[in-house]
């Protein structure tokens, strides 16, 4: 429970500092509806670029650029080692349940991590960065029983489910979190 104390205010933070107009360019757009990277169709080359341009786009690709695909792989490896990170670090787990008394029974709780929702996207910002986001799901069990033991031993139910949205941004190197 302290780690999701901590992890609120910080993930807060992070939000507000993140959705500054400079940084998405002020598009009041929802993130539903905004284009993705992925969606967008790539746009179509120019037939005379000035001189001064192909020498900068020659020294970007010598420099070992990453194209958009290897900015998305990339993007993928770290969503699914971000989640991963995150079931390794909720509490309570399945192997560690909390139980309180809830009426005349005990209750034992535990969330984990289903590593099969994760999906990630990413959109490039006005200002040429890309920002990466990754979603998965965290659901949340209990079981029941007449005593705190019985309850520990009991067969589990899932109760809910909570959608969880990771932002991270693309450096021109590698993704930062």
């Amino acid at each position: 429970m302290k780690c999701r104390l901590v992890m609120l205010p910080v993930a807060l933070l992070a939000g507000v500092l993140l959705s500054g107009c400079g940084f998405f360019g002020g598009s009041s757009q929802s993130e539903a509806s905004a284009p993705s990277v992925e969606q967008t169709e790539p746009a179509k080359p120019a037939k005379a670029e000035p001189a001064k341009d192909k020498k900068e786009k020659n020294k970007s690709e010598k420099k070992g650029a990453a194209s958009e695909a290897q900015i998305k792989a990339d993007l993928d490896v770290v969503g699914k080692k971000l989640v991963s990170m995150a079931a390794n670090n909720v509490i309570p787990k399945e192997s560690n349940k909390s139980v309180s008394k809830v009426g005349s029974e005990y209750v034992a709780r535990y969330a984990d991590v289903d590593n099969a929702s994760v999906t990630t996207s990413m959109q490039m910002s006005k200002n040429g960065q890309y920002v990466g986001f990754i979603r998965y799901a965290e659901r949340s069990f209990e079981c029941r029983g007449k005593s705190k033991a019985e309850a520990l031993k009991a067969p589990c139910e899932k109760v809910g489910t909570r959608r969880m949205n990771e932002m991270i941004r693309y450096d021109g190197k590698a993704w930062r979190y």
